[in-house]
């Protein structure tokens, strides 16, 4: 097969899922050998909100956060029906999970509420800091200093 065929073969696949019928979600397996933020093999998509793009922001959250944020959301989902309610909904989770030491949920949910608000609203420079200061708190696991410049087209920056 040449180059030219397979590549267009593997388009082709690639393509398949965006015809087929949204999934529909059941109860996730556990992975086995998951790191512990990721506990849920679910594909697909949830069909929390009749609203596709408030849908699949929290679909995109899930997929951070597994099965914690999952529980989270599906008690949400009554008062998530509009901005307001997610924003409202999303800000008080990230609050609640940070004062039972969830670090990485909060941050996610203080993401989720940062992005349901508009530049002028007085709470989004909060919750960006409170977002900020979770992920800079987090342990990277890299010991190495940040580089002092980089490499940008034949010059340092």
């Amino acid at each position: 097969m040449r180059r030219r065929e397979f590549i267009t073969l593997l388009g082709g696949a690639a393509v398949l899922p965006l015809g087929a019928a949204r999934a529909v979600a059941t109860t996730p397996s556990r992975a086995a050998a998951a790191p512990p933020f990721v506990t849920s093999t679910h594909v697909g998509t949830y069909d929390f909100l009749r609203d596709p793009t408030i849908n699949f922001q929290l679909n995109r959250w899930v997929s951070l956060g597994g099965d914690p944020l999952l529980r989270e959301i599906q008690a949400m989902l009554p008062r998530l029906g509009t901005l307001e309610g997610c924003r409202d909904e999303f800000s008080a989770a990230s609050d609640r999970m940070l004062a039972t030491g969830n670090q990485y949920e909060a941050a996610i949910l203080a993401r989720g509420a940062d992005f349901f608000l508009v530049a002028s609203d007085p709470r989004k420079r909060h919750l960006r800091e409170r977002f900020l200061t979770i992920v800079r708190a987090a342990p990277s696991g890299n010991t190495a200093a940040p580089p002092s410049s980089v490499m940008n087209s034949r010059r340092r920056i």
